[in-house]
Order: C-alpha cells, then structure tokens, then sequence
C-alpha cells in the first residue's frame, strides 16, 4: 500500500507541475487528487498504528526512447550523458522509497510527427520494449 500511495502521489505532484513544463500528460482531476489524498491519509494511518509493513526493494527497468524533430538539441535530440542525469535524478528522489531504475535500454527516433505529439499510439506500439513491469519513457 506505501508503494501505491507514493507513485499515485508523484503522479498527481507531476500533473499539477505539468503546465510549467511542456509534457502530454493532462493535469490530474479533481476526483483524482482526492483519491491521491485519500491514499495518502490511509497509508498514514496505518503507519501511524503500526500495520504497515515493508516490503523488498523494487528495481524497474527503464527503456528511454528520445523522439526528436531532427539531430541537434534544439530539435530535442539528447545525448546519452542527459539520459544518465535523468536517470540518477530518479534514483535520488525514489531512494528513499527503497526504489531504484535501471537503464534497460535507450534509441533515437528522428520524426518530427511523433516529436510533436502525433500518432501517440502508433508511436507507443513501435517503440516499446520490455514487459508490462518495464518503465518505457
């Protein structure tokens, strides 16, 4: 239950931080901060009385996929050092979750369509990689 409650948590922080940055992810609803909040107050409480209990580790395989509307970094083109920051930032801020990433993979798709948010699903079979227990980002 603490694990559930930490990721729909970050999931709603990130919605709500979504219209400072340019992501695809709509902002979390109304309906969906409230069960963010009430996870969050059960997962205190049961801290708090003692009937939480921790569970092993987690390790998430993690496939990066760079879409970029051309090579340069202004086209969105990163490189594999931006691909590493990214994945230590994760492993810092999950740490103390006792959750930890690891680089499973990464590629490089030129196309400025998918770069610019078209044919999202067409774009999400192609690239997929893993299992359903793999983060694709």
């Amino acid at each position: 239950m603490q694990i559930r409650s930490v990721l729909l948590a970050c999931l709603a922080a990130s919605g709500v931080s979504a219209a400072q940055r340019a992501c695809g992810a709509p902002s979390p609803t109304a309906e969906q901060l409230e069960v963010a909040k009430a996870f969050a107050e059960e997962e205190e409480a049961a801290l708090l009385s003692g009937n939480a209990t921790r569970k092993a580790a987690i390790n998430v395989n993690v496939y990066f996929h760079i879409l970029a509307s051309s090579n340069s970094a202004s086209g969105g083109y990163l490189s594999t050092s931006a691909i590493s920051q990214q994945l230590a930032a994760m492993n810092e801020a999950y740490a103390p979750y006792d959750i930890s990433f690891t680089q499973a993979g990464a590629d490089w798709t030129v196309n400025s369509g998918w770069a610019a948010d078209g044919s999202e699903l067409t774009m999400k079979r192609q690239l997929r990689k893993g299992t359903y227990a793999d983060l694709n980002l």
